[in-house]
């Protein structure tokens, strides 16, 4: 599914929702053995939370700061230390996590490549966060 045609948070965050519903199909054996969808349908139909837009709202302002093709400089580097503590002390949950991929992407880059690493240590933290969510993720798989 391509997503440049998304214009809001809420049009992305159903984007997202459906594939991930995709992901989520049950056969049905009574039914000739045609997939019907499961789980995710509900929240599709029901809209994002508010919770749910900020956290893509933390997302695209983590995904834009460190994985595109400048960094942050020093002097807005406070300003993305207090957005990692705004995430790290919100409690997530897994209609939320859409903004893991991107702290798995962070943990992957080079110490270098992050302006004062050794001050924020956003590698580190964004590893600490991955770690904390994983349960919120087994918790979902199961």
């Amino acid at each position: 599914m391509q997503h440049d045609s998304f214009q809001t948070p809420e049009v992305f965050f159903h984007i997202i929702l459906a594939e991930f519903s995709a992901l989520n199909i049950a056969i049905d054996s009574e039914n000739n053995d045609k997939p019907t969808e499961t789980g995710l349908v509900s929240a599709i139909e029901e809209g994002p939370s508010s919770e749910c837009i900020q956290a893509l709202k933390w997302r695209w302002a983590v995904q834009r700061a460190f994985l595109h093709r400048s960094i942050p400089t020093r002097e807005e580097m406070p300003k993305y230390d207090e957005l990692f503590r705004i995430i790290e002390q919100h409690d997530f949950t897994s209609e939320m996590l859409v903004i893991g991929k991107v702290m798995r992407h962070i943990t992957l880059l080079e110490p270098e490549k992050l302006c004062e690493e050794e001050k924020y240590h956003i590698r580190d933290r964004a590893n600490i966060l991955l770690k904390k969510w994983s349960v919120i993720f087994r918790a979902t798989a199961a």
